[in-house]
């Protein structure tokens, strides 16, 4: 019998929704995370994973793993089995990154042209020491004010690789700002989606 735990548990529930006005309005913020009704995804932090479920229009948890667990490619196994239950095939998840993995920037004026998102981007990025071709971007614009997120695609390949191995397919990459940081420089709440740069393959490990 495969039992659902609804909402985020105990703590972290009452950590989460407290962060929000509402419990609405936190049910309505998660929802982002799935692309489609009954979908997956994997929040991801510096320290683990937390896998979630579309349960009826519900965030439901169905594990965390922490990076350093001895057991976690058993733990995903465990994960496969039941998503490959609920889903009646291959899982598609979505993976949400972590906010330390991505650059958040507010350009003032309304970049339009691909050219100048790229000019923008390159500039950007010099700081990490990389080129538009080493990163995705994902872009949103309100009122005059332009706002891009930038991640490195190796991260996003490393991330494709390791969920594919444990028998899950990626339609696409998140990312937030923390929640703090968005009310500070007032960044767009709706996430940021990258593509999966990655043929979606799987190569489960026996």
């Amino acid at each position: 019998t495969l039992t659902l735990k609804m909402g985020a548990c105990g703590g972290d529930l009452a950590r989460q929704t407290g962060e929000f006005s509402s419990l609405e309005a936190w049910l309505a913020f998660m929802q982002d995370y799935f692309d489609r009704p009954g979908g997956f995804a994997f929040e991801t932090s510096l320290h683990g994973i937390r896998m979630l479920y579309d349960f009826k229009g519900a965030p439901t948890v169905l594990g965390d793993v922490s990076s350093t667990d001895p057991h976690l490619h058993k733990r995903m196994a465990e994960w496969c089995a039941i998503a490959q239950r609920l889903a009646e095939g291959p899982p598609v998840i979505t993976i949400v990154l972590p906010s330390e993995y991505v650059l958040f920037r507010t350009i003032d004026g309304d970049v339009v042209s691909q050219a100048d998102q790229d000019w923008w981007t390159e500039q950007i990025v010099r700081e990490k020491q990389l080129t538009r071709a080493d990163v995705s971007v994902a872009c949103q614009r309100i009122e005059e004010r332009t706002f891009l997120a930038i991640v490195e695609l190796q991260t996003l390949r490393e991330a494709n690789d390791f969920a594919s191995s444990h028998g899950f397919w990626v339609s696409r990459f998140i990312g937030r700002p923390a929640r703090k940081m968005q009310a500070t420089e007032k960044l767009p709440g709706d996430p940021f989606v990258f593509r999966n740069p990655s043929p979606l393959v799987l190569q489960v490990q026996e």
